[in-house]
């Protein structure tokens, strides 16, 4: 009798457990396209990785209905990175980390889906990669609002790191001090600042400014000039300048 109790009491609590219908389950192994990866937080302290490209380059959003100055409007449902270049070839397939700027979204991996090689400003100037990734489907990039001084349809930007690292996030321009950035840049024309090893301390960092004066940020001027820095051996190398064509 106690034994039947028992089996009965077993039985009526396995009755009340939620259930997983066959049809979620299915849904979610034939998705055809996965969640692009968001990188993992921690307090792990990381190596140095070797970057080879890296780039800043702004977001744009699309909704297909437009305002009377042809902006896109809210709410919207595709998300396009600015067609953008790598100084290196790198390999169709691999992944690139995705940092936003100035905004509270994760980090994401995205592949590469294709590397077209294009000719710089003249004939004389050195040959670049034209990159474009994988869609953006990650819900916080359609719908988180934009920085001050931006139109919505074009929020914030990113800065593209290749190969992907295990550990990337942005650092604030108000957590910067000048003892971390690089010797002659200011701290007003930084626009991305990326700690790769998780000791909150930059590790690639980009200035936008003036090309008439380079304590002006890029905000304050029509032509703009950038410095593209990253560390090796604990310092600070500069690996690309740019100024307009």
């Amino acid at each position: 009798m106690r034994n039947a109790i028992i089996l009965l009491l077993i039985a009526f609590i396995v009755s009340c457990q939620p259930s997983v219908s066959s049809t979620s389950q299915k849904n979610e192994l034939t998705t055809p396209s996965p969640q692009p990866t968001e990188i993992q937080q921690t307090s792990k302290i990381f190596s140095l990785p070797e970057v080879q490209s890296f780039t800043q380059v702004d977001v744009w959003r699309e909704s297909g209905v437009k305002d009377k100055h042809g902006f896109d409007l809210p709410p919207y449902n595709k998300v396009n990175l600015n067609i953008f270049d790598f100084d290196n070839k790198p390999t169709v397939g691999e992944k690139v980390t995705v940092v936003p700027l100035e905004v509270n979204v994760a980090p994401i991996e995205l592949k590469i889906t294709k590397a077209t090689e294009s000719e710089g400003c003249d004939k004389n100037s050195p040959h670049y990669w034209e990159i474009e990734l994988e869609p953006i489907t990650r819900r916080e990039f359609f719908e988180v609002s934009a920085i001050p001084n931006r139109r919505e349809d074009a929020p914030f930007d990113v800065c593209i790191i290749y190969p992907a690292v295990e550990f990337a996030r942005q650092i604030k321009k108000e957590e910067l001090t000048k003892e971390v950035i690089p010797d002659g840049i200011t701290i007003r024309t930084v626009t991305a600042a990326i700690d790769l090893t998780n000791d909150l301390k930059p590790d690639i960092l980009i200035a936008q400014y003036c090309c008439q004066d380079s304590t002006k940020p890029r905000e304050e001027c029509d032509l703009t000039c950038g410095k593209s820095f990253k560390k090796v051996n604990d310092k600070w190398r500069l690996v690309e300048e740019s100024r307009p064509c």
